[in-house]
């Protein structure tokens, strides 16, 4: 049980980084990422649950992917109707840096054709080729769309990552002595 918790986490912490770190280096000019330079990044998240509400900076893995990144996390979640929410944030052009959506939800398909959001593919090209590496290739198919392009892609399935790092990144996770 301890283990499939560990791993649950471990997943969330490694698509949580893939995609802070994909995303981050889009302001950068110079070919610089945040990470490589002094200057701190706020990104704007919108959680589409009004349930949701686990705050950036009090855990322990959040400030340490803000510490080693420089990437500082402004989660937004609707109070209320979680569709009205996001329907005022396409309407005003305001839409965030980063959203959580269900698979179900009409808005993604309304915001990829009035080209209001990035394909991840171009993303992961142009500023974090590793993605590549260690997304699922059945998952990738699954989720491209007819233009050819990723616009979303599941936390909840396994990444091609080796044994060694899952070993290595779970030692530093579990308290000493559990295994």
């Amino acid at each position: 049980m301890l283990m499939r918790k560990a791993n649950a986490k471990l997943k969330i912490i490694i698509t949580a980084a893939a995609s802070v770190l994909a995303l981050t280096a889009c302001g950068a000019d110079s070919g610089e990422t945040v990470a490589d330079s002094d200057e701190a990044v706020t990104l704007d998240w919108y959680v589409n649950y009004s349930w949701y509400a686990t705050p950036w900076g009090e855990n322990a893995v959040s400030r340490a992917i803000t510490e080693k990144t420089g990437v500082d996390i402004n989660f937004i979640t609707p109070i209320g109707n979680e569709s009205e929410k996001l329907n005022a944030l396409m309407a005003s052009d305001t839409l965030p840096d980063l959203i959580t959506l269900g698979f179900w939800e009409p808005q993604i398909d309304e915001m990829i054709e009035n080209d209001m959001i990035y394909p991840l593919n171009e993303l992961a090209d142009e500023y974090e080729p590793y993605f590549w590496e260690v997304a699922d290739d059945t998952v990738v198919n699954w989720y491209t769309r007819d233009d050819g392009n990723i616009y979303e892609y599941p936390y909840n399935v396994p990444y091609k990552v080796d044994t060694a790092r899952k070993r290595d990144c779970l030692k530093c996770l579990l308290p000493l002595g559990e295994t």
